[in-house]
């Protein structure tokens, strides 16, 4: 392929963001690799230069890859990242990511927010990213942006609420401890008084509290699922196959993710032709404790999900595979691997795919792993090959990964 035609797709990628999920799936580095290797013309990144954002196109991507290119000194990545700022749909990130880059454009930023926006939304923008961005070390700065960066000093130095009543002593009754309002994730002491230190007789208490509204309840499924306790699955059961989401839901199933198989396989049987709502409750047990006479049920739930391109549920049947994986196996995922557009999916594959036929998939498809969009699989390919015979391109990037340069933030 020609350097011209591969910068064309390369555009195309990062433009018509490509990724199922965005929360998670991160491709700024990937794409700043390939930028990098085909001298790619940041100028084509310009607001102007891409296409209007709507439903389906927005610039996030753009200014992500832009950041990347920032980090590692590409000449006109900062000053594109700059014309996102005045003129861009994702201004806020691109403001961000100036405030990381190694340059000094960042000194034009009050310049740019003056060109586009009115005071008060500058003054609110420079609040926002206060810690971010070294304001305070800009020459010459405006006053309005003085003004913003004292009255967003005084704000924070105001005094805060008062704490709340002190928690309850650990020598406290459970039920005490239980429905006491912890603010966060439950203390780790909470959790040993509750586990290492419960007493028989206080047991009771603990499944009692599953009966309660928010927190005790929380409290309650973590308590049981570390101490391998099947007494709350009736309950997770119950709130997992109502469908209702939310805190609930999620500790419902973490709680039954976390139990042994001994206590959650049998009962995982049983909801895998249940609710679309169980089988999920099905899977996350699966992908743990799967045993090879669960092998059919879990092929015919991986076929459908990729046929739906249900790309959660097919992660956790391939990871269940991939606990038993034969030879079919192989011919089942390969197809994921070769064309799942979320990146986790296709690096689960890989580690399915290796489990069931480690040569076949080092001879297949191992090398062009090497420039997986997923750090965790390029490093996999790359210790499956190191050592062995490789053309000079192939070898240099086992090197490269194993030194730990490709995709890092920074490198010149």
């Amino acid at each position: 392929m020609a350097r011209n035609e591969a910068a064309d797709l390369l555009w195309e990628c990062i433009v018509h963001d490509p990724r199922w999920d965005l929360q998670v799936e991160s491709r700024s580095s990937f794409y700043a690799d390939a930028a990098i290797a085909l001298d790619f013309d940041v100028d084509r990144l310009r607001p102007a230069a891409c296409p209007d954002p709507h439903d389906d196109v927005d610039q996030r991507l753009i200014v992500d890859v832009l950041g990347e290119l920032a980090a590692r000194r590409v000449r006109g990545a900062e000053l594109v990242l700059l014309d996102h700022v005045r003129s861009g749909q994702q201004y806020d990130d691109a403001i961000h990511e100036l405030g990381q880059a190694p340059g000094r454009v960042w000194e034009q930023l009050p310049q740019a927010l003056a060109s586009r926006f009115t005071e008060p939304e500058r003054r609110d923008l420079v609040g926002r990213w206060r810690y971010e961005v070294a304001w305070d070390r800009i020459p010459q700065a405006p006053r309005w942006m003085h003004e913003a960066l004292r009255a967003f000093d005084e704000r924070a130095q105001q005094p805060r609420e008062p704490k709340a009543s002190a928690p309850p002593a650990m020598d406290e009754p459970v039920r005490v401890i239980l429905e006491f309002p912890w603010p966060g994730a439950t203390p780790k002491r909470v959790l040993h008084r509750l586990t290492a230190l419960l007493r028989e007789e206080e047991h009771s208490d603990i499944v009692a509290a599953l009966s309660l509204e928010g927190r005790p309840r929380w409290t309650a499924f973590q308590v049981l699922a570390k101490l391998d306790d099947a007494a709350g699955l009736d309950q997770a059961q119950r709130i997992v196959g109502s469908g209702e989401s939310g805190r609930d839901r999620a500790e419902a199933l973490g709680y039954i993710k976390r139990l042994s198989s001994a206590h959650a396989l049998d009962r995982a049987r049983s909801w895998i032709d249940g609710s679309a709502e169980l089988q999920v409750a099905a899977q996350l047990v699966f992908e743990r404790h799967a045993e090879v006479s669960d092998r059919p049920a879990i092929e015919q739930r991986l076929e459908k999900a990729w046929a739906l391109r249900d790309f959660y549920g097919l992660c956790g049947w391939i990871d269940a595979l991939a606990l038993i994986p034969d030879q079919r196996t192989f011919d089942l995922v390969q197809p994921v691997f070769e064309a799942a557009e979320y990146s986790y999916a296709r690096g689960r594959a890989a580690r399915a795919l290796t489990a069931a036929d480690p040569r076949r998939f080092a001879s297949t498809f191992a090398r062009s792993t090497l420039w997986d969009c997923e750090d965790d699989v390029r490093r996999s390919a790359a210790q499956m090959l190191a050592g062995q015979p490789l053309d000079p391109l192939a070898m240099s990037r086992v090197a490269e990964i194993a030194s730990g340069r490709a995709g890092r933030r920074g490198q010149s």
